[in-house]
């Protein structure tokens, strides 16, 4: 597979995919909201792929909680009774 078919089949609204030769890291990844990815051949298999992904799973997790509960706001009851 090539690489930037790869990164076309994972490109999402939250996913940033980089080709650089420095792999995401917790560090680098800290305070952003979308998940870094990063691609690079397997030098010591022919077909073989590396793909590095990290993320702040506090805000990613903060996220998903924030876009749950706008989902969910047209079904809230409405009324006295809940």
């Amino acid at each position: 597979m090539a690489l930037a078919d790869l990164a076309q089949a994972l490109t999402g609204e939250h996913i940033a995919i980089s080709q650089a030769e420095d792999s995401p890291s917790n560090v680098n990844a800290a305070g952003q909201g979308d998940i870094l990815v990063s691609l690079a051949r397997d030098d010591n298999h022919e077909n073989g792929l590396w793909i590095w992904a990290a993320a702040d799973n506090l805000r990613v997790a903060a996220t998903t909680a924030v876009e749950c509960a706008e989902t969910m706001t047209p079904t809230r009851p409405r009324g006295k009774i809940q």
